[in-house]
């Protein structure tokens, strides 16, 4: 898949999403390379304040705290922010 896919999928789902768990949702339905278009999704849709954050306690508590695991995410997501406040 391009890159360029990527990109208009994740852009699809965000436009017709109204939460994060129905936009990962729609990002698996596409199916092919989900990972890269969710992750593109989710980033794009978490500082809008029309999308719901719901993501499940589980995909949160489940993920593995490696050198870019759960902590390093949630300091990306803290700095992602920041900006999204400046802009």
């Amino acid at each position: 898949m391009k890159g360029i896919d990527c990109v208009q999928a994740a852009l699809t789902a965000v436009a017709q999403a109204d939460s994060l768990s129905d936009l990962l949702y729609r990002c698996v339905q596409f199916c092919g390379d989900v990972d890269t278009v969710a992750a593109i999704a989710v980033a794009a849709a978490s500082t809008s304040r029309h999308i719901d954050r719901d993501v499940p306690t589980v995909l949160r508590d489940g993920l593995e705290n490696g050198p870019f695991g759960r902590d390093h995410l949630i300091a990306l997501d803290e700095k992602l922010l920041r900006f999204a406040d400046l802009v």
